[in-house]
């Protein structure tokens, strides 16, 4: 039976520099003067779910689930497509031949998976991901070999790069969310389900490696919640800055997962272990938040050391 608590961890502030090549925040929600992520990150959830009526039309991401590679259909009715920036979901598996609709992978790169390492899926499995034209992109792991990184983190590389209409997804690194995510319990943060929900959670604390979330009590943020359970694990769990989603983990069990932040370079070893054919610089793209002269968040780029600047995220 597994213990539900609250975990509490206030992260102190190190000192960081500020990287070159910065751009404004982008997005409708995105005009914050705040250099608190929670503050932020709040922002774009609230924003987007303010006089929406919680139910299955606006929590599910398809208003037709397809079956292996054809019949998807995106939902122009979820609460993350409403507004003036939608949120993008393409680079997040709804299905491999492997387990169907479990065992979700989310793309770090164009070439490269993550998913759980309790619950990852199997060489030469085919895997899709569905752009916001609703075009089936077929691919094929081609090595997920079996190295745990972390408490629950898998890295698979798949046989050729999904093209732009596909996003894959930064990670923050973590002296960042130490100086910028200053009260982390509370921030809503996003989750899918295996049935393509985007359910709402509270990032209720950070500790031992490890990015705890419970459900929240009070309207509309608990509206947009219900219960992790058995067939989740994999799944991505997001936050969202300046209209894009970053990713935090993927879901290990009902109230935790591992904190990615936490692993950048082990995850970035496995990418070059793994390779990426045409992949230019098979490594992550980081986020990195500066606050400038003018009070305003901005966006900065920093590849892994002795690396350039590659394009972020695809949005």
């Amino acid at each position: 039976m597994m213990f539900r608590f609250l975990i509490v961890f206030v992260i102190i502030g190190l000192p960081f520099s500020i990287y070159a090549d910065t751009i404004p925040i982008i997005g409708g929600c995105g005009s914050l003067n705040s250099t608190d992520l929670s503050t932020q990150m709040a922002y774009e959830i609230d924003s987007r779910i303010s006089g929406i009526t919680a139910s299955d039309t606006t929590k599910m991401l398809w208003s037709t689930r397809g079956n292996g590679t054809e019949g998807w259909m995106r939902s122009g009715t979820v609460w993350t497509a409403l507004g003036t920036t939608p949120i993008d979901f393409t680079g997040a598996s709804p299905w491999n031949n492997y387990s169907d609709y479990t065992l979700a992978g989310t793309l770090i790169s164009p070439r490269h998976v993550v998913f759980t390492q309790h619950a990852p899926i199997i060489n030469g499995s085919t895997i899709i991901f569905v752009d916001n034209e609703n075009n089936i992109i077929s691919r094929t792991i081609a090595n997920i070999p079996q190295i745990q990184i972390g408490g629950d983190i898998q890295i698979a590389v798949l046989n050729e790069d999904v093209p732009s209409s596909i996003a894959y997804y930064p990670i923050i690194d973590l002296f960042t969310f130490q100086n910028y995510w200053k009260n982390v319990p509370n921030t809503p943060i996003i989750i899918l389900d295996k049935e393509d929900k985007v359910l709402i959670k509270n990032a209720s604390g950070i500790m031992m490696n490890l990015l705890y979330y419970l459900g929240f009590e009070i309207s509309p943020r608990s509206d947009f919640n219900e219960n992790i359970i058995t067939g989740d694990s994999s799944n991505p769990v997001f936050g969202v800055i300046g209209g894009r989603l970053v990713l935090l983990s993927s879901v290990s069990t009902e109230i935790y997962g591992t904190f990615s932040s936490s692993f950048i370079n082990d995850i970035n070893s496995a990418m070059t272990t793994l390779g990426g054919g045409g992949i230019k610089f098979p490594h992550l793209t980081f986020l990195v938040l500066s606050h400038n002269l003018f009070r305003n968040l901005v966006w900065s780029q920093r590849l892994f050391p002795l690396l350039k600047i590659a394009q972020m995220g695809r949005k």
